[in-house]
């Protein structure tokens, strides 16, 4: 939590803590969606793109704006109460 305000430019704008409440919010999100979801209503489907990039390993990379509920705050308790969230999920 020392360096949570810390930034490294050559890598981000964006401050450790910045990062790391992004991604607890997208853990805890992912988390949430798989426990409410119903594994009988999945059904498979052949997407032949989906295919060719998984046996390639290659991934497009670009940037992408992140939904708004995942937007992080930045704040010291907002980062502790994500800490938090994803221990009672481990």
């Amino acid at each position: 939590m020392i360096h949570q305000m810390e930034k490294n430019v050559k890598i981000s704008g964006a401050s450790v803590g910045w990062h790391l409440d992004s991604f607890l919010k997208v853990i805890n999100s992912v988390y949430d969606v798989l426990i409410s979801s119903n594994t009988s209503n999945y059904k498979s489907k052949f997407i032949g793109l989906r295919l060719f990039t998984f046996t390639l390993g290659f991934f497009l990379r670009a940037k992408a704006k992140s939904p708004k509920r995942v937007l992080p705050l930045v704040l010291y308790f907002s980062l502790l109460n994500h800490i938090k969230i994803t221990q009672n999920y481990l």
